[in-house]
């Protein structure tokens, strides 16, 4: 499926293709990518990149995913990498129990719940980069950093135990 304009990741399809790969493993529906969805991911990327934030965005009637990838020079990544790393949270989350939300949820793993999340239907994806000083042992570094930031409908992770086992499904080769 292609991937219309909004925000401004150059493997805008790439990211798509990851989050339905790693959906696929859950045998949850693929998403579309939303033009409106990815403009909305850019303007909050465009407000915590330059600080080299990772900061949640104060609307919590959408889904959100946020990564920060800090290195000197300054980072080369495109936005694909982060879905891979919201979704390697997987390693610590428990499948095997009644109440995955009271069990999961404080061990934060929203990222990757979020990737594989049943009633999510659509996502978006922008970036942003900055730079920060960073002081260490009398030298001064210049640190580049790139925020990537997506945002999902319906958004995810909604704080129950039967939501958890509904949309939190276990991959199909873990079973």
């Amino acid at each position: 499926m292609a991937v219309a304009a909004g925000g401004v990741c150059p493997d805008a399809q790439q990211v798509l293709d990851v989050h339905n790969y790693y959906r696929s493993l859950h045998q949850v529906p693929p998403l579309r990518w939303d033009a409106n969805l990815a403009k909305s991911a850019q303007a909050w990327a465009d407000v915590i990149g330059p600080r080299c934030s990772h900061e949640h965005s104060p609307d919590t009637k959408i889904g959100e995913n946020i990564a920060l990838f800090e290195s000197q020079p300054s980072p080369d990544f495109k936005c694909a990498l982060a879905v891979g790393a919201w979704y390697g949270e997987i390693q610590y989350y428990n499948f095997n129990t009644s109440q995955p939300a009271d069990v999961n949820v404080p061990l934060g793993l929203g990222h990757f719940t979020q990737v594989v999340w049943r009633s999510t239907s659509i996502v978006g994806c922008g970036l942003a980069t900055g730079n920060r000083i960073q002081y260490q042992g009398g030298f001064r570094f210049n640190i580049g950093c790139l925020s990537v930031v997506c945002r999902y409908m319906d958004a995810g992770n909604v704080v129950s135990n039967a939501q958890y086992l509904y949309n939190g499904e276990s991959p199909a080769w873990g079973r």
